[in-house]
């Protein structure tokens, strides 16, 4: 069974970092597959996988935290495991110039034949253009999200991301809803929409619907629900972090904060209906997901930078809040590291809301002391 291409991007990084052949071979070694020195001699000398970039160091770090045999031995010291990704949400990564990008989530039926929903997909670039040609008056306030939901739709489907499509097509169906309750009340109603703007707008919704519930995390993301005092409790939650997200901005890509933005945006401006419980429950879970993201980071980053027994570390820690001023290990943190120390109490609180587990919090403590 050949390496497949991220187990070659794993391995590369591996070998840039100085990792030796048989430390590299521990990890990919499977009973039903065995990785000898000579296939890890051929990726150095470039002669395997040539074509593949190296994966970074934070996916690596990853892929090592997770594998089965780092978890026995955390279990056996009584380590914590760090807080893995909610799945119905948008997920992080950190590049190594210790940038926050978002991992790209392309559409399912890439991996599949699925016609239905390759037909689908370009049947919505072809309606939500129609809904543009009708032009920026005729739009009114929603010609910004369905210019959004243009630009997520009407990509090379393998740059495309679903969960982006999905936020953006949430919009989408919150404006509609939005006309068919004013077409309640009087014909100048806040929501109201032009009769063939609407109709064309429900086109759009309505082939939406089906395409998104045709792919598997599409159909995750649209099953998200809360009851009316979660509902409640996680909006007020979200706005109360807002303005802590804003300020990732600083070192996110354009893209990842476009996701954290435009996800709070929707779920802060949400009503207690489908639409609005599912832009608050993804909210909610994309913000998490970034917080597990950096202190997944930071822990990573604390092990590098004590190169000693982590176990012992965090077991002085515990005992007497022992820890090392990063100061005099290293001239300028990362900014994500000084920021989850900075605003340790409102990120502490919004976990704590989420109902995260105590080692979660635990770590964030650990982080913010750290790096503080």
């Amino acid at each position: 069974m050949a390496l497949t291409n991220n187990e070659v991007a794993l391995i590369k990084r591996m070998l840039q970092d100085g990792m030796q052949n048989a430390a590299i071979q521990f990890y990919f070694n499977r009973p039903d597959r065995m990785v000898n020195n000579g296939r890890i001699s051929e990726i150095k000398a470039g002669n395997r996988g040539e074509d593949i970039s190296a994966a970074s160091r934070f996916e690596v770090a990853e892929f090592i935290d997770t594998h089965p045999l780092t978890s026995a031995e955390k279990q056996e010291q009584g380590e914590a495991e760090l807080p893995r990704d909610e799945e119905a949400a948008t997920q992080f990564t950190i590049l190594d110039d210790e940038t926050v990008d978002f991992i790209a989530d392309p559409p399912e039926y890439l991996n599949s034949e699925a016609q239905d929903q390759t037909e689908l997909h370009s049947e919505l670039a072809h309606k939500v253009h129609v809904l543009l040609e009708l032009g920026e008056n005729a739009l009114g306030t929603i010609h910004d999200p369905v210019r959004r939901f243009s630009e997520a739709i009407r990509v090379d489907p393998n740059s495309a991301s679903i969960t982006q499509i999905w936020t953006r097509g949430n919009s989408l169906r919150a404006a509609l809803s939005a006309h068919d309750k004013s077409e309640e009340l009087d014909e100048y109603a806040l929501g109201r929409l032009e009769p063939m703007c609407a109709e064309s707008l429900r086109d759009l919704v309505e082939t939406y619907n089906v395409f998104i519930i045709g792919d598997p995390k599409g159909m995750q993301l649209d099953r998200e629900r809360l009851g009316p005092l979660e509902f409640e409790k996680q909006k007020k939650s979200l706005d109360e972090i807002g303005g802590v997200l804003a300020a990732t901005k600083d070192f996110s890509t354009e893209g990842a904060y476009e996701q954290i933005e435009r996800q709070l945006a929707n779920a802060l401006e949400s009503e207690h209906e489908v639409n609005g419980e599912q832009a608050v429950k993804v909210a909610s879970n994309t913000s998490t997901n970034l917080f597990f993201t950096l202190i997944r980071r930071g822990i990573y980053l604390i092990k590098e930078t004590l190169q000693t027994d982590f176990s012992d570390f965090l077991s002085k820690f515990r005992k007497a809040g022992y820890y090392v001023v990063g100061a005099h290990a290293v001239a300028a943190w990362p900014p994500a590291m000084t920021f989850l120390a900075n605003n340790l109490p409102d990120i502490h609180k919004f976990l704590k809301n989420y109902t995260v587990n105590d080692s979660v919090l635990f770590y964030l403590e650990v982080i913010a002391k750290f790096f503080g």
